[in-house]
């Protein structure tokens, strides 16, 4: 019996710690799991940026179409990048997700408001549409939904 203690008692004595191939599983464990996190973390950015221009772009269309209402005119006519025309009208920092500005264009009485990210892509709103993106081609006033993403 005092055997057994003492065999019990040198191996809890050797058994102190993790051994170097525990801790580097380990480590290789985490390695993965960051290699598989991280990517899927870093394409929330560009998806939340995109849902924010078209979330933006819908505003814009509810200020145009209220001024529309009331004016019988749109607000602006030809090619204007809003953000001059919006600063003037008192709204700080009126510039795009990406850092850009948003563009108005039209044409009688159509128009289109788009911005543009970094890869080139188009999100747009006109009269005719909801807003849409990403697109590959400059949209113009009037344009609806294209029947595939351009890109």
């Amino acid at each position: 019996m005092k055997r057994l203690l003492r065999l019990i008692r040198r191996q809890a004595r050797n058994e102190k710690g993790f051994t170097l191939i525990e801790l580097m599983v380990v480590v290789i464990i985490l390695g993965i799991l960051a290699a598989i996190a991280v990517p899927r973390f870093i394409g929330q950015t560009d998806t939340a940026k995109q849902k924010a221009a078209l979330a933006e772009l819908a505003s814009i269309k509810t200020a145009i179409e209220i001024y529309y209402a009331e004016n019988s005119t749109l607000p602006f006519s030809g090619n204007h990048t809003l953000t001059d025309e919006l600063t003037n009208s008192g709204i700080d920092n009126p510039i795009d997700p990406w850092g850009g500005s948003y563009h108005y264009d039209t044409s009688g009485d159509s128009y289109v408001v788009y911005c543009q990210d970094p890869d080139g892509h188009y999100y747009f709103i006109s009269d005719n549409c909801s807003p849409y993106g990403p697109y590959g081609d400059e949209p113009q006033p009037g344009a609806s939904r294209p029947p595939t993403s351009g890109i």
